[in-house]
């Protein structure tokens, strides 16, 4: 089984995920096979896609449709509001 380690940012940050482990890797997100979806990430962890602003996967900034394998450290970035 693979694991990606994901953390979110901004308003997301009171999201369930932030409240995951103690682990600063974040929190583990299981899958089978060789590599997910960036945006079933998203479903796993119950983040609607529409709150996310963009995504990093090892540091770099990535598409919601791009793979995570296994090892890969996701942050996810809400969207910013205001003026």
């Amino acid at each position: 089984m693979a694991v990606a380690w994901v953390r979110t940012h901004g308003s997301l940050s009171s999201h369930p995920v932030k409240e995951g482990i103690g682990r600063g890797d974040g929190v583990p997100v299981m899958f089978q096979g060789k590599r997910l979806k960036v945006r079933e990430v998203f479903s796993r962890l119950h983040i609607p896609e529409e709150l996310v602003s963009f995504v990093a996967i090892n540091g770099v900034k990535s598409a919601k449709d791009a793979w995570v394998i296994d090892g890969d450290k996701v942050t996810i970035f809400a969207l910013v509001a205001g003026g």
